[in-house]
């Protein structure tokens, strides 16, 4: 067992994880997640602003019975297919994490930009997290292990970035 402790505007958080299986001990944790660390469950602000977007958007969608169109019902799917099938499905996941396929640069970064219009990420933590995930699947070491919980596994990833960051960089350091 290896304890951290991240430091932040004069708070210490102990973080405890088991590095049995590692070649040699970490000994520090990372200032990109000592420097986001909050009190727990320790939501970075971007964690905190973009559950805030999404729980808007989700509020504001009580009020689509009483102003639904078509035009809005279009336009609606029209974004669904540019963030969630040409951003995170064809870019982020098939091209930047499994290189499945070659596109022009020019190509490559519209439909990066596309898939930060998703609110899951940057393109190079979304990847990086992508491919420890496939590294370790349903281990301790996975970013987003369905053995923390499946609400964890499925959503609380995404938004307590913070956790997510560590498994990858304890993932890193136990290699």
């Amino acid at each position: 067992m290896f304890i951290a402790t991240i430091h932040n505007n004069n708070h210490h958080h102990p973080i405890r994880f088991d590095c049995s299986a590692c070649s040699s001990s970490p000994k520090t944790v990372p200032d990109a997640v000592a420097g986001e660390t909050k009190t727990p469950p320790w939501w970075s602000g971007v964690d905190v602003v973009a559950t805030g977007v999404l729980g808007v958007m989700h509020a504001l969608c009580l009020l689509a019975p009483f102003t639904f169109t078509s035009g809005a019902l279009g336009v609606a799917c029209a974004l669904y297919v540019v963030t969630g099938l040409l951003g995170i499905t064809l870019s982020y996941h098939r091209n930047l994490s499994h290189h499945s396929f070659h596109l022009p640069k020019w190509l490559e970064y519209t439909f990066a930009y596309c898939g930060a219009q998703a609110i899951q990420g940057d393109p190079i933590d979304w990847v990086r997290m992508h491919r420890t995930h496939h590294k370790y699947c349903d281990s301790a070491r996975d970013p987003h292990s369905p053995i923390n919980s499946f609400w964890f596994s499925h959503m609380d990833s995404m938004y307590d970035r913070v956790s997510a960051y560590y498994a990858v960089w304890r993932a890193e350091q136990c290699e």
